[in-house]
């Protein structure tokens, strides 16, 4: 039963008759947005909330660690999942920002994710001239958090 939940909550099927909406975009509140959990997956739907109202966070992860029996799931949630939902690289360093409060790393020390997460923001937090400054504060952030 857990499988079949943990793969609910992971399906990014969508349907013809979906919106087709793409996390990144901005909203208007003259245009409300649905989101089908059935084809989209509970993982977008989470995301799409926790985009609008931030305090969600924790309510995200607990929701994330409840579909998750096991930590190689939970590492593949945060790792791939999230990244694959997101439209590119500085927003999920930001999803990463919000959520990382909620998240043990300790845990996830051994399994790579921690240096994955340290590689991946120390390249957005290069003063290259390809990043804005607003996505290299955010990779600075998440740094900041993962060392302390």
């Amino acid at each position: 039963m857990v499988e079949l939940a943990l793969k609910w909550f992971l399906s990014t099927q969508s349907s013809s008759g979906s919106d087709g909406e793409d996390l990144a975009s901005p909203l208007t509140p003259a245009t409300p947005t649905v989101i089908n959990a059935q084809q989209n997956g509970g993982l977008k739907l989470s995301l799409h909330a926790l985009k609008r109202h931030f305090e969600a966070a924790p309510l995200v992860m607990e929701t994330i660690n409840i579909f998750c029996t096991v930590k190689e799931q939970l590492y593949i949630i945060l790792k791939d999942e999230l990244a694959n939902h997101t439209a590119s690289t500085s927003e999920y360093i930001r999803l990463l920002n919000d959520l990382l409060p909620f998240i043990n790393i300790k845990e996830h020390q051994e399994n790579g994710l921690i240096d994955h997460w340290v590689e991946l923001c120390s390249r957005e937090a290069e003063n290259d001239g390809k990043h804005l400054v607003e996505e290299r504060i955010a990779a600075l952030s998440v740094l900041a958090e993962l060392w302390l």
